[in-house]
């Protein structure tokens, strides 16, 4: 592992793991998975394959845009604009190990992150203010209609930011 300065690199895709007390990630600039602990320090972890076979390292430019970690301390990573796949690593060793990816069902669609509902363990996106799930064995997408609400005109329901609270609520924002 490298340590590094976050403050310094830029990483996206984040997501916390319950099972570690860690927020894991892509570094867009080494190309690696990354943990990040309490005091912000990072660690870059190489993976248990060569990700030039997966499209990983040319995610380009500058990598995955979408990002959480399951329950069962699953980091999920995809770009849906390069390789609309949804890539696995298991982080329950402490190190992440790549577990393979799955094509996007409907390559489509693209958005700029995902979350995981702790409810029902699917990753919740939106794109064209549309709500979507994603199937996380499968990668399969399901249409589950248009989002309601106080959108203003200048939301194209493309938004970059989404967390869910522990009761299932989902809260979404675009920076």
């Amino acid at each position: 592992t490298l340590k590094m300065d976050y403050t310094t690199d830029s990483i996206n895709a984040i997501g916390y793991n319950v099972k570690d007390d860690f927020i894991w990630g892509w570094d867009l600039t080494q190309k690696k998975v990354v943990r990040i602990d309490a005091n912000y320090t990072t660690e870059l972890f190489e993976t248990s394959v060569d990700v030039s076979e997966h499209n990983i390292s040319d995610t380009s430019k500058n990598g995955f845009t979408s990002g959480d970690v399951s329950k069962d301390g699953i980091l999920y990573l995809a770009k849906p604009s390069l390789d609309h796949k949804l890539h696995r690593f298991d982080l329950n060793s402490g190190k992440p190990v790549y577990l393979g990816s799955s094509d996007l069902s409907d390559s489509s669609i693209h958005f700029g992150d995902f979350a995981i509902n702790p409810i029902d363990n699917y990753l919740y996106t939106t794109s064209n203010k549309i709500l979507y799930r994603i199937d996380p064995s499968d990668a399969h997408i399901d249409n589950l209609g248009l989002i309601t609400g106080d959108l203003t005109a200048e939301d194209s329901g493309y938004f970059h930011s989404y967390v869910f609270d522990k009761d299932g609520n989902m809260y979404f924002y675009s920076n």
